[in-house]
């Protein structure tokens, strides 16, 4: 029965979401280390841009495979998988991100009992992203699907970004990027709804390298506007910790004297030759806590 409440109101629990869109499992953090310092990582240069800031992509070297276990509230679990390679003048990806919510049983008018069904999200993205100058320049084309019992929603969408580093002004990077713009081609029924559009900026301060500090402004659709700080602290060498807050989760808050939690995230990093391995706890105060964990191989 939790699962039947959880699919009528996904929108709302997994994004705070206070508009009418489709897709927004697509706004579900993508990757520990991003989830950790709040979400934002229009800035950042890592595999994980590809999910915020195609032109973050830029910064890969060497071919990358990384895949994500989500385990979010009430059991929900989710996962990405991702490979990037230097190729083209630039570096190439391709990312899966999808959400299975298990079975669900299904009620008709009358709350009778009427078989059951699976709930399916899944988004395919494929990026290019290049050096031009002080700019990097990224983008990624996303095939979007989804599947509620008989009815499906298909919608192709782009992202396009760009991070500037000043010549002038040292360990600071400026990113700007536009998520989700497209147009649902088949929808659950008569009507097409607007997918979750959304522009973010932000900047991403290195003070002492490799310290990060990172701020995000991000707009979206339905009129929500949020902000975001993130911090990636390193500890050792081959050892991160990280902390973020996001102002978007704070309509988890039920009480704000008290749910002091509500948009905090924390995380830690550790990396060991060619492999990375991420963590991050997302509390969601009475929903819960929302684990991700990625593990990335550098070829």
């Amino acid at each position: 029965m939790k699962r039947l409440l959880l699919l009528a109101f996904i929108p709302s629990i997994i994004y705070c979401s206070n508009g009418t869109t489709i897709f927004d499992f697509l706004n579900i953090p993508c990757g520990a280390r991003p989830t950790a310092v709040g979400g934002g990582f229009s800035a950042f240069g890592d595999p994980h841009s590809i999910f915020y800031n195609p032109a973050g992509i830029c910064n890969i070297t060497t071919t990358t495979f990384s895949s994500t276990l989500r385990h979010y509230i009430a059991g929900i679990n989710s996962g990405i998988i991702l490979w990037e390679k230097p190729d083209f003048n630039g570096v190439i990806g391709i990312a899966i991100n999808y959400v299975n919510l298990g079975s669900i049983e299904g009620r008709d008018v009358d709350d009778n009992l009427n078989g059951s069904f699976t709930p399916v999200s899944l988004s395919t993205k494929f990026a290019y992203a290049r050096h031009i100058g002080s700019f990097k320049g990224g983008l990624s084309v996303n095939l979007i699907y989804e599947n509620i019992d008989k009815y499906s929603a298909f919608a192709p969408a782009v992202d396009i970004g760009i991070i500037y580093t000043p010549p002038t002004v040292p360990h600071i990077d400026l990113g700007l990027s536009l998520n989700n713009l497209g147009y649902e081609i088949i929808p659950f029924r008569d009507t097409r709804e607007n997918l979750p559009y959304k522009i973010k900026a932000g900047l991403a301060y290195q003070p002492l390298p490799p310290y990060i500090f990172s701020l995000d402004i991000e707009r979206q659709i339905n009129g929500g506007q949020d902000f975001i700080l993130g911090a990636e602290i390193p500890l050792s060498p081959n050892f991160f910790f990280r902390a973020g807050y996001s102002s978007r989760w704070q309509d988890l808050a039920v009480d704000v004297s008290t749910d002091v939690t509500a948009g905090l995230s924390f995380g830690i990093g550790v990396v060991r030759n060619r492999l990375k391995i991420d963590y991050t706890a997302s509390p969601m105060v009475d929903l819960g806590i929302a684990h991700q964990i990625s593990i990335s191989f550098l070829n």
